[in-house]
């Protein structure tokens, strides 16, 4: 319907301007060129205000995530999903950072000491949680057995990492998209996000309890390949902060 209207009223202006059988000349050669020119923004803001409502669906952010159900099934984005289970609930992590020498010193690149902790540390505010750093947690892990049996694989968590840039404290070059997509997307291989899918000694699991605990560590003993594990801090301290680094 607009490309007709505008089509056959360029049609016409374009027949009013180069007729024989009309000789305009002066103004009267502009006033058809600005009522062609009127009339085509006129349709064109009137068709846009009337048709806007059957173009674009309007959402109200409060009923939607960005989280789809078949992502639970292909083990995809689980940034998408972490927000609503993190937002407005304090979450306890490591405090166990690393300077360049020491990172290099143990085999890992020297972005690793830049990245290690602080983004994690960063991007848990960004999703509307309060960082609670501890370092008593700096040599816990979970066991195996637990892993396996009281825990699921949320999903990879190399892209949420890759695009956590955009709240790096780095102000150079390291806080920039190009080192993190190198760090995340071609340095590292696959890291994984899980969460805890038992409920704690109190009954509450990682959806209900207000605190939480999100340690990182290295599942193979490779020198930079850390998967990220989410729990209630009832559930850490009872079967975690005790078992230590059981193997």
């Amino acid at each position: 319907m607009r490309l007709a209207f505008v089509g056959g009223l360029t049609v016409l202006a374009v027949i009013l301007l180069i007729t024989d059988h009309y000789k305009f000349r002066g103004n009267l050669r502009r006033y058809i060129v600005a009522g062609y020119l009127f009339f085509c923004v006129a349709f064109s803001a009137y068709y846009n205000v009337y048709f806007t409502k059957g173009i674009i669906a309007s959402y109200q952010p409060v009923s939607q995530t960005f989280y789809q159900k078949e992502f639970a099934e292909t083990g995809e984005y689980p940034d998408s999903l972490l927000p609503l289970l993190i937002k407005g609930k304090t979450v306890y992590m490591k405090d166990d950072p690393m300077d360049i020498d020491d990172a290099q010193d143990m085999g890992k690149d020297w972005l690793y000491s830049y990245y290690h902790a602080v983004n994690s540390a960063s991007y848990i505010p960004f999703i509307g949680g309060e960082t609670v750093k501890d370092a008593s947690m700096n040599d816990t892990m979970l066991t195996k057995e637990q892993i396996s049996e009281e825990f699921g694989r949320l999903g990879m968590a190399n892209d949420m990492y890759r695009y956590s840039f955009i709240c790096t404290p780095q102000f150079d070059e390291t806080g920039s998209y190009f080192y993190y997509y190198w760090y995340y997307y071609e340095h590292l291989p696959e890291i994984y996000a899980y969460i805890n899918t038992a409920k704690d000694s109190a009954g509450e699991d990682i959806a209900s309890s207000r605190e939480l605990v999100l340690l990182w560590a290295s599942p193979m003993g490779d020198a930079e390949l850390e998967d990220i594990y989410l729990m209630t801090k009832r559930y850490y301290e009872e079967n975690v902060r005790l078992a230590g680094m059981d193997p």
